[in-house]
């Protein structure tokens, strides 16, 4: 996802309230390298089912424009359970940065 005309302050908030919003955040964030690491699951039953990394380049930098990239892996035995938070972490980011 392409975001122009923000900061990457602004990007940065956006990206950790949505992420923040429908996961849990890992330990493993990094405001300087621009990564959020989260984990998420379908149910409180199921903790940890998917993990989601979100990644803002360039990181920490002023820019023009900045690229928002959104991966979701799912994790378990059962590949058929875990959401793919790819999509509704994109809607999230457009809906808080008003895109």
């Amino acid at each position: 996802m392409a975001v122009k005309g923000r900061t990457y302050d602004e990007v940065w908030r956006a990206a950790i309230s949505v992420v923040g919003h429908n996961l849990s955040i890992s330990a493993g964030t990094n405001r300087e390298r621009g990564e959020i690491q989260a984990e998420g699951g379908t149910s409180r039953l199921l903790p940890g089912e998917a993990a989601v990394g979100v990644f803002i380049r360039p990181a920490n930098t002023p820019s023009e424009q900045y690229t928002v990239e959104v991966v979701s892996r799912k994790r378990g035995v059962v590949p058929l359970t875990g959401k793919n938070w790819e999509q509704t972490i994109i809607d999230g980011l457009k809906a808080e940065l008003k895109l």
